[in-house]
C-alpha cells in the first residue's frame, strides 16, 4: 500500500523543517530582553513568590497531617488487632465453661 501524498510531501519537507527550528531556537535563544521588568511585572514576580511559599508551606502541613493519620491509623490497627485477641480469648473461656457446665449436668443427671 503506497503512502498517502501528504506523508510523502511532510518527508520530502523534514530537511528544510529541521533547519527551520534550528535557525529559529538560535536566534530567540540569543535574543535578550529589550527592557528591564516592570515595577508591575516585579509586583506580579513578588505576588507569584508569596503564592509559591505558601503553597510549599501548606505542603508541609499537608504531609504532616499525612503522618499524624498514618500514625493514627497504625494505632487503630494495633488495637482492633488486641480486640481480635480479646475475643478470641473470650469465645475459647465461652466454650471451655460450656462444656464444664454441660459435663456438670450430665454428671448429676446420671
Amino acid at each position: 500500500m503506497p503512502l498517502p501524498a501528504f506523508l510523502i510531501a511532510a518527508l520530502k519537507a523534514a530537511p528544510l523543517l529541521a533547519t527551520a527550528a534550528a535557525k529559529v531556537h538560535e536566534t530567540l535563544s540569543k535574543a535578550k530582553p529589550k527592557t528591564a521588568p516592570t515595577e508591575d511585572v516585579r509586583a506580579a514576580l513578588d505576588h507569584l513568590r508569596e503564592q509559591v511559599e505558601r503553597l510549599e508551606a501548606n505542603s508541609l502541613q499537608q504531609a504532616e497531617l499525612v503522618s499524624q493519620i498514618a500514625a493514627q491509623g497504625e494505632a487503630l490497627a494495633q488495637g482492633v488487632s488486641a480486640l481480635a485477641r480479646r475475643i478470641k480469648l473470650m469465645e475459647l473461656s465461652i466454650a471451655g465453661a460450656s462444656m464444664v457446665a454441660v459435663t456438670a449436668l450430665v454428671v448429676a443427671l446420671v
